[in-house]
């Protein structure tokens, strides 16, 4: 099936007033990111979709102006270190439609060409319920005072949200002292009742080992530790769960208990048993989650949850695999059972749902029966905020306007 065409969004392209322009639209698109390379138009990702504005490629000198006198304003040596063939960043906060926002810039060359990458820092405005977070979770998160809770899902899913608006739900009813860990920071969360402090990595500390480390020595109940990218952060992670810290973390794993097989693949075969063992003791359960588009046209996230009650630790313990599958889908916690609720439901086609199984096998008969049950039981489902609502900002500028199209402002994860 071919694609249609791809959607542009008016944009004359004035030099003179480049930045302010650009960042205009920026915010009232909502858009998650600015792109912005010589030899094509200014393009932003809106709903996970990258869009051009106009059809007028941006020159490389225009692209240099918006770094130095738009987005720098002053002597750095964001300059020296391109020169020097190193990628920068930085945070910096603009003037835009009548408030001052909060933007996180890479800064690149490609071909001894500059490239600008811009990504918007957002208030954490939802709670775990308007995302469509299942209760079950968000009770355990609440009950668990030390351990390793992971959230897991590919590039792109909404980990980073997820843990933002649960640790936000958690400031806002305990007195707790929360440290995060990320890269780069991607919400400004609220202390609410607590105190938290969020580190960048690369800015504030130099790795999330060492983030890990210092965040030890700094009284924390809680630490959000935004990836795990190597053995050495795995080891600080467990060490921090271990002395009686709730340790909040992400893992780039399609399904919950795929996070151990995760884990364990940054060590060496002759140590991956002793980590195993260190892991199942203080696991306390996972999220598994990815967007899928609905017929509204905006996504929705859907889950899978699995709590490493006694019952899962023992299968954990027996590397049944098997088991700790079955065990989710008697509670129907399995992204299958989360999708068959949502086709019930009407928010989405039974085809979409089983091209976004994690697990394509376990949409099965016994699937197709529960769904059918669900069916005949007149199932109904009370869509999450982000489907009953649009964000409180100005429409996207468009030339024509399509009913579909009227969503593409939507939130994005």
């Amino acid at each position: 099936m071919s694609e249609g065409p791809r959607r542009v969004l008016p944009f004359v392209l004035r030099p003179e007033t480049f930045g302010e322009d650009l960042f205009r639209v920026f915010e009232e698109t909502d858009a998650s990111d600015l792109h912005v390379q010589p030899g094509h138009p200014p393009m932003l990702r809106i709903e996970g979709v990258l869009t051009p504005l106009g059809d007028r490629p941006v020159t490389a000198d225009l692209c240099r102006r918006l770094l130095v006198d738009y987005l720098l304003k002053r002597e750095s040596d964001v300059l020296f270190r391109l020169q020097e063939g190193v990628e920068a960043d930085f945070s910096v906060e603009l003037p835009v439609a009548g408030t001052r926002r909060r933007f996180r810039v890479n800064a690149a060359l490609a071909g001894r060409n500059l490239f600008i990458t811009v990504r918007r820092l957002k208030a954490i405005e939802f709670s775990p319920s308007d995302l469509g977070l299942p209760e079950d979770f968000l009770r355990l998160v609440e009950n668990v005072r030390a351990g390793v809770i992971f959230v897991a899902g590919p590039t792109g899913s909404g980990k980073s949200t997820t843990l933002a608006a649960v640790l936000r739900h958690l400031l806002a009813r305990r007195p707790i002292r929360a440290i995060t860990l990320e890269d780069p920071i991607e919400y400004e969360i609220p202390s609410g009742m607590g105190l938290i402090s969020q580190r960048e990595v690369g800015w504030d500390t130099r790795s999330f080992r060492d983030g890990l480390r210092a965040a030890m020595r700094q009284d924390p109940d809680v630490i959000m530790v935004g990836e795990v990218r190597d053995a050495e952060t795995a080891l600080a992670l467990l060490a921090a769960a271990e002395t009686g810290h709730l340790v909040l973390a992400t893992a780039h794993a399609s399904t919950a208990d795929g996070v151990m097989e995760r884990l364990e693949g940054f060590f060496d075969v002759r140590d991956r048993q002793a980590v195993r063992e260190r892991l199942i003791e203080v696991w306390r359960g996972a999220l598994a989650q990815t967007l899928v588009p609905t017929r509204w046209g905006r996504r929705v996230l859907a889950w899978e949850f699995l709590e490493v009650d006694r019952g899962a630790r023992d299968d954990l313990w027996s590397e049944d695999r098997r088991r700790v599958r079955e065990r989710m889908r008697w509670k129907r916690r399995r992204m299958a059972d989360c999708l068959a609720r949502f086709v019930a439901a009407g928010f989405l086609t039974a085809e979409i749902a089983r091209s976004c199984v994690n697990v394509p096998d376990e949409w099965d008969d016994d699937l197709n029966s529960y769904l059918e049950d669900l069916r005949r039981e007149g199932f109904r489902m009370e869509p999450p905020r982000i489907l009953r609502e649009k964000p409180p900002q100005k429409p996207c500028p468009r030339e024509t306007v399509d009913p579909l199209d009227d969503l593409c402002c939507d939130l994005d994860f």
